[in-house]
């Protein structure tokens, strides 16, 4: 089994003035397949896949500060 690694950092104004920062590192595994090619593809796809969630992850609390707010 092959790993992927991407790094995702996220950095909030006031910590980062703080001289501090916040870095998430996520790992997927993916299984190679016999062909090369197809087993990184199937990979990238698994990290497209994350790189989403992480989208929907940050777009939901995003919503939900903003209806805090508004209250």
């Amino acid at each position: 089994m092959k790993a992927i690694r991407y790094i995702w950092r996220a950095e909030s104004p006031t910590k980062k003035q703080r001289g501090n920062d916040r870095t998430e590192t996520h790992t997927v595994h993916a299984e190679l397949s016999p062909s090369e090619n197809s087993g990184y593809n199937y990979a990238v796809q698994q990290v497209k896949d994350e790189l989403l969630n992480i989208k929907s992850t940050i777009l939901t609390a995003i919503a939900i500060l903003i209806e805090v707010l508004t209250k």
